[in-house]
């Protein structure tokens, strides 16, 4: 990834997202749809999680930058938490 960059990184893996969501949006009745967009979308976040703290950690001044990438990381899990269905 640093040989990319990570503002390409983040271009990329956005995109990659999008179309793994667009793809969950249509599947109507096609099962390999939603698997396919699961997959892409999970691809997408893998690399939006890898690099945007990453670049992040590089754009903020020095006096903050660990409280903005830790509040990155508080944010990532509480969505994580919120986002899982309970069982039932």
């Amino acid at each position: 990834m640093e040989s990319v960059g990570r503002r390409l990184a983040l271009i990329v893996a956005t995109g990659v997202f999008i179309i793994g969501a667009i793809l969950q949006t249509v599947a109507t009745t096609q099962l390999s749809y939603i698997y396919a967009g699961r997959a892409l979308v999970g691809l997408g976040v893998g690399g939006i999680t890898c690099a945007a703290p990453a670049m992040l950690a590089e754009i903020s001044v020095p006096a903050v930058r660990g409280q903005l990438v830790g509040l990155y990381e508080i944010a990532y899990q509480v969505g994580a938490v919120v986002g899982v269905r309970p069982s039932s």
